[in-house]
């Protein structure tokens, strides 16, 4: 099953999560291999991507990709 959604509404949603005080990764499914990856820089987003599995380079604008959002909630 492919996670990912279209580039440019992936980006909107990620933005929309940022705002509300979230953290996000850009995600996206290695076209060659099809290992789900996850891109270590916080908070942007990057138009290629490259599988740590096979080495393939992937282009996120045509395949779509999603994105991990994580928030810290203050321990009371």
């Amino acid at each position: 099953m492919n996670k990912d959604i279209p580039f440019d509404e992936c980006c909107k949603r990620a933005e929309l999560a940022v705002q509300a005080g979230f953290d996000t990764y850009q995600k996206f499914t290695c076209h060659h291999c099809k290992a789900r990856q996850t891109i270590q820089d916080l908070n942007h987003f990057h138009t290629f991507g490259i599988c740590e599995e096979c080495d393939s380079v992937t282009d996120l604008k045509k395949q779509g990709c999603g994105f991990m959002a994580i928030i810290a909630i203050p321990h009371v």
